[in-house]
């Protein structure tokens, strides 16, 4: 059977199922879908797995991170390189395909077995998404909860907590013209305290001052 009739199939199963289960439970928020592209299930558990691992060792968590940035940042190079020097027999022999577990990509002289190829997609997503949620509790950041999507496992940033805090800090900022935070923490002697007292409330602040005064665009 081609391989990609396992998904065909398994596209109907897991919509059968979650069409029987939101029908039985309407009222449940774990379950969010909107056919054929949403299928998302949420669930608070191995928030606590997820904190053990993120409290073992921040140092080493931190370490991973930067060097992890630089290593992909690098990979890309890499890969770009790689993806213009075929351009010029991208139509006679290609070097660059679609990789499907279990589907025979015509043109293409890779294949991949559906079991394996599953298995090794799954641990690639779960390292992956796993390691966002580590780092946002190295950080302080909360987890609101884990989420299992069409195409991914990863935590889910508990974004109203996030806002909450900042909306609080920035509260403390005198409302005066060209006021910046080094002058705030000069002036205002409840922005001063939240400084030394809230390990949260200075993680904030400190990235802040390091942003502070940087030109400004899209990602910023």
């Amino acid at each position: 059977m081609n391989g990609i009739w396992y998904y065909v199939i398994g596209f109907f199963i897991v919509w059968t199922i979650a069409f029987i289960y939101k029908s039985y439970n309407k009222d449940s928020e774990n379950l969010e879908f909107d056919f054929p592209l949403l299928l998302m299930l949420k669930t608070k558990k191995f928030r606590g797995f997820i904190d053990k691992l993120a409290n073992f060792s921040p140092k080493f968590w931190r370490w991973y991170m930067n060097v992890g940035i630089v290593i992909c940042f690098i990979a890309m190079i890499f890969m770009t390189g790689l993806l213009i020097q075929s351009l010029s027999t991208v139509f006679t022999t290609p070097t660059v395909s679609i990789l499907i577990p279990g589907v025979e990509v015509p043109g293409s002289p890779i294949f991949i077995p559906f079991l394996s190829g599953i298995i090794a997609l799954a641990i690639l997503i779960v390292v992956h998404e796993f390691s966002h949620g580590i780092l946002a509790r190295v950080e302080g950041i909360d987890i609101k909860s884990i989420v299992s999507n069409w195409n991914l496992i990863a935590p889910l940033i508990d974004e109203n907590n996030i806002d909450k805090s900042i909306d609080e800090i920035a509260k403390m900022i005198p409302k005066e013209l060209n006021i910046t935070l080094k002058k705030s923490l000069e002036t205002s002697p409840d922005f001063k305290e939240a400084y030394d007292s809230d390990p949260e409330a200075k993680k904030v602040i400190d990235m802040s001052l390091r942003l502070e005064g940087l030109p400004r665009h899209s990602s910023m």
